[in-house]
């Protein structure tokens, strides 16, 4: 008789809200009425953060900005469990403060100072079409950089073609150098000028 193999909860990570140190997640898994749990494999955003793993582990995460969680699970017939996702948040980083206008020189009359701050982690995330995704980026007025990107493990049959899609939109991801608002539309840019793609803010 048949299995389909061991069914792992989604992983539970609390409110969406940021986390000031790192987080210890916990994980189980079951494999009721089956070959018995062979080993896990947990991943953070697309990367591989330990394993194997058993059904019971622990696994503290110190990586700053919004994460990506995959977990999957193995039975010793070695069926493949469907795969959990979740989203954490994390700030490590203290803001940025910034002072413009201020000076060792003497002044004769008042003299304006600015003051600003920034808390930027620098990480771009959303869903690539079928796997959710999360890269770095550095920009400078105009410019910008955008780094390899990791992404979940999910294979998705419909669309047609999605997959092959994703795909496209990661490698374009990686070749962008410019980025320019047009209205509502963001457009990015290669280092030649040609559209690697157009972004469109969605209303709410």
């Amino acid at each position: 008789m048949g299995h389909d193999g061991p069914s792992p909860p989604p992983i539970s990570l609390g409110t969406a809200t940021w986390h000031g140190d790192p987080v210890t997640v916990s994980l189980h898994a079951a494999d009721s009425g089956g070959a018995g749990i062979l080993y896990s494999e947990l991943y953070v955003n697309g990367a591989p953060a330990q394993f194997p793993l058993v059904s019971d582990a622990t696994h503290t995460i110190a990586v700053d900005g919004d994460n990506i969680i995959a977990w999957q699970v193995y039975d010793r017939a070695y069926n493949c469990s469907t795969t959990a996702i979740g989203e954490l948040k994390i700030d490590l980083l203290p803001p940025i403060t910034i002072v413009s206008g201020a000076d060792d020189a003497w002044h004769n009359g008042p003299v304006p100072v600015t003051f600003s701050a920034t808390d930027v982690h620098g990480k771009v995330a959303g869903s690539a079409g079928c796997n959710r995704y999360t890269a770095t980026y550095t920009s400078d007025g105009q410019k910008l950089t955008i780094g390899p990107a990791g992404a979940t493990r999910k294979m998705c049959a419909q669309p047609d073609g999605v997959m092959e899609q994703e795909q496209q939109f990661l490698r374009a991801l990686e070749t962008v150098t410019t980025a320019r608002f047009e209205g509502d539309r963001l457009e990015l840019r290669t280092v030649e000028g040609a559209l690697a793609m157009t972004l469109t803010k969605v209303p709410g």
